[in-house]
């Protein structure tokens, strides 16, 4: 009986070793497959992303027409934000400017000096904004976006700021409300103190 299954094998080892190898060719096959795909994200229709960004590991074109694309640009043209600085240092500056522009031979020169003092501390509290070319056709409630000491940007209406013309006009507004001699020195000194401290 031993010998007759050893028979067996030996008369059809080409057929027994087909069958194995198509064996180990199938697992191996089976094997190499991927293995069914998982979306590692859970989500649910019509409620918000609850994961990080989810990023494509790949470039992919989005179509638009030249008419699409010009809208576009010109919506971002329309709608930028242009970015400023604000100096605080100036300020400071402006007012040592003053002192030494108020002649001490003034007979009122305290007064001048209190009065533009407090001017300054108003007209640089709000800002003096540079005009460029880009602000030109913005309307007073158009936006700013300004950036602090901790470069934390904030957005600011443009007709909060002063200009250097609306700070000279708000100058000479408060020297003829005070009603003070020497009104033209005064008006000099705070006009040469007047600069930008907003700056694109």
């Amino acid at each position: 009986m031993k010998s007759s299954f050893i028979n067996n094998i030996r008369n059809r080892h080409d057929f027994i070793f087909k069958v194995v190898l198509f064996i180990a060719a199938a697992t191996l096959c089976i094997l190499l497959l991927p293995k069914e795909g998982k979306f590692k994200y859970e989500f649910q229709k019509n409620k918000p992303w609850v994961h990080e960004n989810l990023l494509a590991p790949f470039d992919f074109a989005i179509n638009k027409s030249e008419e699409e694309l010009s809208l576009e640009r010109k919506a971002i043209e329309e709608n930028r934000l242009f970015y400023f600085n604000i100096d605080n240092t100036v300020k400071e500056q402006q007012l040592n400017k003053l002192k030494d522009r108020l002649k001490d031979s003034l007979s009122n020169r305290d007064e001048l000096l209190k009065i533009g003092v407090q001017c300054l501390d108003s007209i640089y509290a709000k800002g003096v904004i540079e005009l460029i070319d880009e602000l030109e056709g913005k309307t007073p409630n158009d936006e700013i976006l300004l950036m602090g000491t901790d470069n934390v940007g904030e957005e600011v209406l443009i007709g909060t700021m002063y200009t250097i013309k609306t700070a000279y006009e708000y100058a000479v507004n408060t020297i003829n409300e005070n009603d003070v001699e020497n009104a033209a020195q005064w008006v000099d000194a705070i006009e040469s103190t007047l600069i930008q401290n907003i700056r694109f």
